[in-house]
This record gives C-alpha cells, structure tokens and sequence, in this order.
C-alpha cells in the first residue's frame, strides 16, 4: 500500500518522490520541522469494512502493539544512528521518519549527486516497506 517503486536511474523520478511524498510535522506545526511520513489511521488503510471495524479491536490488543514495537525497533536498529521511526499525532495516526545527524532529510537537492537522491529514495522506500510490514502484522490480528 505504502511502496512505491522508483527508477534509481531517473533524477526527475527521483526527486518527483522525495518531493511529493507525504510529510508531517515532528513535533508541532509552530516550528515548521517536518518530516517523511505515512498517514495510518484506520479509515486510511486498504481495509474492507469488516475488517477496519477488527482492526479498531486488533490496536487494543497490548500484543499487537508489542509486535508494532519490535519491527519499529528493527527497522530503527537497522538505520541507527541516522534515522528512526515511530508513531506521531494525537491518536499516533502518522508513523514517522525521524533523523539525527547524517540522515539528510533536509531539502532535496535536484542538482546534487545522483548517489545522495538514491541513498534518500532507498531510505524514504524502506520506510515505506515498514509501513507496509506494520499493515500486514495489523492485518494477521484480524
């Protein structure tokens, strides 16, 4: 739902991804950081009815979040020290991509090395997966 493949020999692809790919605000919209990002509240997932409604019980299960935890922990441990993801919002409805030093997920540079649009892509793609491995272990709670 979340994946989307990218021509890693096509700058303008590229850089059309990075660009328009869903952002959120890290901490608060006052200060302007955001970040990559993957709305998944329920009502924006690919379920059917009847599955949205299970799912509203599968995120009340403390197991299904423990499971949640660990593939977050993974992907972060894989991706430490430069980025991490974890959930943001009010209803934590936004799973984020978070940067520390080295991440660069400041302004695309269209004009910059090829190399660094295809290390960003690679990295925007992996985050995508994961939210794409947290629907599926949400779907197997169904």
């Amino acid at each position: 739902m979340f994946f989307q493949p990218v021509d890693l020999t096509d700058r303008e692809a590229m850089v059309e991804f990075l660009t328009t790919h869903f952002t959120y605000f890290t901490l608060s919209s006052w200060n302007k950081d955001t970040s990559y990002a993957l709305n998944v509240k329920l009502p924006r997932l690919e379920l059917t009815h009847d599955e949205r409604e299970k799912a509203y019980a599968a995120i009340e299960d403390p197991t299904f979040w423990d499971a949640a935890q660990q593939l977050l922990y993974d992907w972060s441990s894989n991706n430490f020290p430069r980025c991490s993801a974890g959930f943001n919002g009010r209803s934590s409805g936004y799973l984020v991509l978070y940067s520390s030093t080295g991440c660069g997920l400041g302004d695309v540079d269209s004009e910059g090395p090829i190399d660094d649009l295809q290390d960003r892509v690679r990295l925007v793609q992996s985050f995508d997966g994961l939210g794409d491995r947290l629907l599926d272990l949400l779907k197997s709670f169904l």
